[in-house]
């Protein structure tokens, strides 16, 4: 049995507001275009979901794998290569950063 917390219903039903109301809008324009989604990007840095895996004493949103899946399948519903894109700035550009990065 999966035991969902009430802080991954709440990330789900936010990504999934944010899918429908700024991904799908332009999700056929990105894909035809072969363009980087860059303000839909810069959108998902304000939310500070990039921050998502990482503890707060650190910069981070005190989240975690879970968290940051339920991102990346919420994306994945509205544009495939957004979330791809996420997932590899969370796994490698911010992470990274938390470990090798200075003040």
């Amino acid at each position: 049995m999966t035991v969902r917390s009430n802080q991954e219903d709440i990330l789900r039903q936010t990504v999934r507001r944010f899918v429908a109301e700024e991904v799908l809008p332009v999700a056929q324009e990105v894909d035809e275009s072969e363009s980087f989604p860059r303000e839909l990007f810069r959108k998902l840095a304000d939310m500070g979901l990039f921050r998502i895996r990482y503890p707060r004493e650190r910069g981070g949103a005190g989240g975690n794998n879970t968290l940051y899946c339920v991102v990346c399948e919420e994306l994945a519903q509205g544009l495939l290569s957004l979330a791809a894109i996420y997932a590899m700035q969370c796994l490698m550009g911010s992470n990274f950063l938390f470990h090798y990065g200075t003040e």
